[in-house]
């Protein structure tokens, strides 16, 4: 009997990277859910305990490195930070934070697909 499939939580305010990632991550066998803020994903985190979250740095109201901070106090899931920005400081205050992992824009969608593989255990 096969368990549930992996969960993701895209946290992400540009629309067109939000749906970009939630349909690679849909494609790469993922159950997502989606969020255009960090309120709303830090609300989405409590409810679903994501395997996997991608959180942007630079949004509207709590910023990324906040929202970082704020889920890693609700699950283990692994979290995955993908900015434009090149701030270093800030980059290093999410790792510091508990996001594991930073991507920068523009991605690629297999880069995207490789890591978040490797963060939910499924390999390549």
């Amino acid at each position: 009997m096969m368990g549930l499939p992996p969960s993701a939580l895209v946290i992400e305010d540009d629309p067109d990277i939000n749906t970009l990632l939630c349909l690679l991550l849909t494609q790469a066998g993922f159950q997502v859910q989606a969020a255009a803020d960090g309120d709303t994903g830090i609300a989405l985190a409590q409810e679903l305990t994501p395997d996997v979250v991608t959180v942007d740095l630079n949004m509207p109201g709590i910023g990324g490195v906040e929202t970082i901070h704020r889920i890693r106090s609700i699950t283990a899931g692994h979290i995955l930070l993908i900015s434009a920005s090149d701030d270093a400081p800030a980059i290093r205050a999410a790792l510091a934070a508990g996001a594991g992992t930073f991507i920068a824009k523009p991605f690629r969608a297999r880069e995207i697909l490789s890591v978040v593989r490797d963060l939910a255990g499924l390999g390549s």
